[in-house]
């Protein structure tokens, strides 16, 4: 019995020690590399295992975890507001290979003019996406066309919508401050634009911050009249 326990303190001790071998050989390889957080030691560990996630820092883009500087502009389009300054932007998490959401959205509910309704307001729609190895050129040529989507280098992945929805209110911050409202939706949602301007023109709230969660609700599945 005792045997068996004193193996097990040797696994554990050689684990710990083969560990702090691993970090301190990595971090001599990358002196240069600027660690402010614990996490940011956990996750530049995790990118050089090939993960992705929020807490990576990746190194080669010269990127430090959650700094305003971290991650670059591939596509800023931040003249997007320079004609006036909007009513309201609504910014559209999309990725991307997802050009098929984006023009679903162009030729729908983000078609204003479509609404055939008296818009006394500007209204932008914009487009924030992350980077991929793949469809970034495509990507390049979608928005020489449209001028509506802005890119950073993060990678674009589930784990990182956090960076994408900071990346937005970062834009907006600093190309777009002067918008009375900002929205942030999805690129598989559908927005009634009329019902919307309704609910902001009748809000009395001079500042305002809100939303709807629908707890426990299930998709309806039923066959469109």
């Amino acid at each position: 019995m005792y045997s068996g326990l004193i193996t097990k303190k040797i696994v554990r001790v050689v684990v710990k020690a083969v560990g702090l071998i691993v970090l301190l050989t990595v971090l001599l390889v990358h002196r240069n590399v600027e660690f402010s957080t614990t996490c940011n030691i956990v996750g530049y560990l995790a990118y050089q295992l090939g993960a992705t996630t929020d807490h990576a820092v990746y190194v080669d883009r010269d990127v430090v975890f959650y700094k305003e500087e971290s991650y670059k502009y591939v596509l800023k389009n931040e003249k997007i507001c320079k004609k006036k300054p909007p009513y309201l932007v609504i910014f559209v998490k999309s990725s991307p290979q997802n050009v098929a959401q984006r023009n679903a959205i162009r030729q729908t509910w983000g078609d204003i003019a479509g609404w055939k309704m008296k818009m006394d307001h500007e209204i932008i729609i914009a487009f924030m996406v992350g980077w991929t190895n793949q469809s970034n050129s495509d990507l390049a040529k979608e928005n020489a066309v449209y001028g509506d989507v802005v890119q950073k280098d993060f990678v674009d992945t589930f784990n990182n919508l956090t960076i994408k929805l900071v990346s937005q209110l970062n834009w907006m911050t600093r190309f777009c401050r002067y918008s009375k409202f900002f929205m942030t939706t999805d690129d598989d949602v559908f927005v009634h634009v009329p019902n919307l301007l309704q609910f902001l023109e009748n809000t009395s709230e001079a500042i305002i911050y809100t939303g709807c969660v629908f707890s426990g609700s299930a998709p309806n599945r039923g066959q469109r009249e």
